[in-house]
């Protein structure tokens, strides 16, 4: 345990260091600027803001300010929001996210799982059909195209809740709605994939021959297995999640990350996009190790392995 915790956050430190190379130089790459406005700055005061900034110094210089920044949790202030650091952000913004994710997470589950039951216990009848369009259609249908219909379906149309805002909980279904129904094509496919596939394993058919009934050998034998694959999604699409969907966000004006994280990339405010790329591949990592453990835990077989 101990050693595979040990080799799992070591290569996730160097996942976390590959990703801000990469962020980093990606946006030194970028032909627009921070300093880049509709009005000319002059250039006293542009020359300010990149000594400010370290945007004066060397490529090797900036790369190694923004290590440190992060490395010892010091992160620097945000370029376009005067006074107000990344790391304050995050934390303001993370549990709007979070507070988004969590019933979306439920929704997935819980439509996701029996859709992918249905369609691997029902082969080629009128159910696995129906469980597997509306699979594929959480599947292909991206949240840019989901996002407007459902506000304008539900809010605009039927006017059942508001289209945008924060105040009201209220105001979470449409989102929540929307990301559930998108996470949980891939979690019904998953779910009818892995069903599918330990049905047919042999000690299916032994708890058959000793007299387990139908529920019994889907519920207590097969699911559990079957759901692997689904713990092994998780981990990449929890942190999605809680980093927020950057699309909804923006979609129904919801103060997350992603809606921070949309606007830096418009304002080309390279501190808070790299914060929030930053934060979000820790969340990656951290999620990443525990679906492993999960997964040792649910089925002892596959054991932890460095």
């Amino acid at each position: 345990m101990v050693q595979f915790l040990a080799s799992r956050i070591l290569q996730g430190i160097v996942v976390v260091l590959a990703v801000l190379v990469i962020t980093f130089f990606l946006q030194k790459l970028s032909p627009s600027s921070p300093f880049n406005n509709e009005r000319e700055i002059p250039p006293e005061q542009r020359a300010r803001f990149e000594e400010y900034f370290g945007f004066n110094k060397r490529w090797d210089e900036q790369l190694w300010r923004v290590f440190t920044h992060y490395a010892t949790l010091n992160p620097p202030n945000c370029m376009k929001k005067p006074g107000r650091g990344v790391g304050e952000i995050i934390v303001q913004a993370f549990p709007v996210s979070l507070a988004i994710a969590v019933p979306s997470l439920l929704i997935a589950l819980l439509l996701g799982i029996p859709l992918g039951a249905i369609a691997a216990l029902k082969p080629h009848t009128w159910q696995d059909r129906t469980a597997t369009f509306l699979a594929t259609l959480g599947v292909c249908l991206p949240s840019l195209v989901l996002g407007p219909i459902v506000a304008l379906i539900f809010g605009l149309w039927l006017g059942w809740f508001n289209v945008s805002g924060w105040m009201d909980p209220g105001d979470w279904v449409l989102p929540s709605l929307t990301l559930g129904f998108i996470y949980s094509g891939p979690i019904a496919r998953l779910t009818r994939g892995g069903l599918r596939e330990t049905l047919v394993q042999d000690f299916i058919r032994t708890a058959r021959a000793k007299g387990v009934d139908e529920r019994g050998v889907v519920v207590r034998h097969a699911m559990k297995l079957a759901c692997l694959p689904v713990l092994n999604y998780l981990g990449p699409a929890v942190a999605g999640l809680l980093t927020g969907s950057f699309v909804i966000e923006t979609v129904f004006q919801i103060p997350g990350l992603g809606q921070h994280f949309v606007n830096s990339a418009f304002e080309n405010d390279h501190n808070l996009a790299m914060g929030i790329t930053l934060f979000f591949a820790v969340l990656v990592v951290v999620f990443n190790i525990l679906v492993d453990l999960l997964q040792a835990a649910v089925n002892p077989k596959i054991g932890l392995k460095t």
